[in-house]
Parts: C-alpha cells; structure tokens; sequence
C-alpha cells in the first residue's frame, strides 16, 4: 500500500514554501502517525538548474523527485535530458 500526496498546480510549478504548507495541511488532517511519501517534480529540462533547486524542496519533505515532461518538448530533448541522468542535490 501507498500512502502520499502528489501536490499539483494547474498553470505553474509549486514553490518549497508552496509545498511545505501542503505537508502541514496532510499532516494535521492523517490519522495515521507513519511515514508518507511526497512526490513532486518540475518541467524543467536543465539538469543543473534542478539539481540547484533539490535541496529546497527536500527540505519541504519532497521525498520523490520526478522528472517532468509536456507535450510541447521535442523528442530530440526529452532524449537528451535522459542522456543527462538524474539530477543530484549535495548532502
């Protein structure tokens, strides 16, 4: 069984602050005192840009990172991007 929330903005991407307020909402609302998964990602392609941003959302408690896509990036980028491997956040 899975127990996370999956925090989603319609016209933009969620900011840590955004994000951490959202863990606070779940957390005051479960009755269950184990562990959840938070899961967010970004649509952004710059492995280097993101790996910048890592640590600000871990510290929001972003447990799963995802790599986003849309339908408006090219083939050609999405491979590229996965030629790029995961992006790294320094401990």
């Amino acid at each position: 069984m899975w127990d996370g929330v999956v925090p989603l903005a319609v016209d933009r991407v969620l900011t840590p602050d955004e994000i951490r307020s959202i863990v606070s909402y779940v957390k005051e609302r479960r009755v269950s005192a184990e562990p959840f998964d938070v899961v967010f990602g970004s649509p952004e392609f710059d492995k280097h840009l993101t790996a910048e941003c890592l640590q600000a959302y871990a510290q929001a408690e972003v447990t799963w990172w995802l790599e986003c896509s849309s339908w408006n990036h090219a083939l050609a980028d999405v491979r590229e991007r996965i030629r790029q491997g995961p992006p790294r956040r320094e401990l």
